[in-house]
């Protein structure tokens, strides 16, 4: 190419050349950018996007956490799964006017409390009432019990001051099941409850059931079971929950 004078003087382009906004998205072939030219970052993090659309991270969560979902337009997060149900030890009921299960945990959604082979001194029922960080609370409850022996044979006791295992019989008798508890309304810390298991002596049994619902002043963290007469003479009782 000819120039008017002399030939002008070779200049290498250099970065300080190029306006920051100079090279647009329509500039950079598809499929251009490679992993090495990202900023490095930490391993385990996740690239997403904010609420304005503009690039963000997403920090690495803990070993064993699940990555979840908010939905749209909501970051998603990482999540502990539950790694099931947590047992107690197993208590006996050879002696003692009650037991309390304490220390469950917040964001507890299904208590169930198990009976083996239970009986008390004295004859009655077997009550069983729920409590938060402020103590058992002993109204509110709107519960029955019932006992089936044979067609002709059955009986109820309703109750508002806690659940209730009905029973009926020789204080000699022992009982075993379950009461399984559910979290139904996590606001107003409601739960229900159902309980189905036998009572009897030898190969004389008769069927046991019931249920109800309470609502909890605050979150739940204990459990307390006791005959309604004497104390307990025999069995055990354990708690599991998740």
């Amino acid at each position: 190419m000819p120039y008017l004078g002399s030939t002008p003087t070779l200049v290498a382009l250099e970065r300080n050349n190029i306006a920051d906004d100079a090279i647009t998205s329509a500039k950079i072939a598809d499929d251009a950018v490679t992993l090495a030219k990202l900023a490095a970052g930490t391993d385990g993090d996740i690239i997403t996007f904010d609420s304005s659309g503009d690039p963000a991270l997403l920090s690495t969560g803990t070993s064993g956490q699940l990555l979840t979902s908010g939905g749209a337009g909501v970051a998603p997060s990482y999540t502990t799964i539950s790694s099931g149900y947590t047992i107690t030890d197993e208590q006996a009921t050879a002696s003692g006017t009650g037991i309390t299960f304490s220390g469950i945990p917040s964001g507890v959604k299904r208590v169930i409390m198990m009976v083996e082979g239970t009986s008390s001194a004295g004859a009655g029922d077997i009550y069983i009432q729920l409590g938060d960080g402020g103590g058992l609370e002993s109204s509110g409850y709107l519960a029955s019990g019932a006992y089936v022996l044979q067609v002709d044979t059955t009986g109820v006791t309703r109750s508002t001051s806690s659940f209730l295992w009905r029973m009926e019989g020789d204080r000699a008798w022992t009982y075993n099941g379950a009461m399984n508890f559910f979290l139904k309304d996590v606001t107003n810390n409601t739960w229900v409850a159902r309980q189905d298991g036998d009572h009897g002596g030898g190969s004389n049994r008769q069927a046991t059931l019931g249920g109800g619902t309470k609502s909890l002043s605050a979150v739940l963290t204990q459990i307390k079971i006791f005959p309604q007469n004497d104390a307990f003479d025999a069995g055990s009782i354990s708690v599991m929950y998740a």
